[in-house]
């Protein structure tokens, strides 16, 4: 395991991680955002965790709904519109079957 200034990378991604959500719960709590935005961004973290990728990943519509509990198409597209609506995410749809879209993870302001 690699170390950096006496932390463990794996402690820096998780802390980096935690501190994404906590400022988008804050973000959302200011925002009036409901419990799918909510969850649909806590996916888009794990996805990126699990990518071992802070910033940006590649995942599929079905595995974001299916991580999320999100079970209509069209609150999905909401939800994801409305985050590149508020600069949260930059968002690349693939219309390629196995390559899935494109989410980059923004600073939340």
């Amino acid at each position: 395991m690699m170390t950096f200034k006496g932390y463990c990378i794996r402690e820096i991604r998780v802390e980096s991680n935690i501190n994404q959500i906590k400022r988008f719960l804050s973000f959302a709590q200011r925002n009036k955002l409901s419990s799918c935005y909510i969850s649909l961004y806590v996916a888009i973290i794990a996805t990126s965790w699990e990518q071992q990728n802070l910033y940006s990943i590649r995942v599929s519509r079905k595995k974001l709904m299916a991580l999320s509990s999100i079970k209509s198409i069209t609150t999905y597209h909401k939800c994801i519109h409305n985050f590149v609506s508020l600069g949260i995410i930059k968002y690349s749809p693939s219309y390629h079957p196995k390559l899935g879209s494109e989410v980059q993870i923004l600073a939340i302001k």
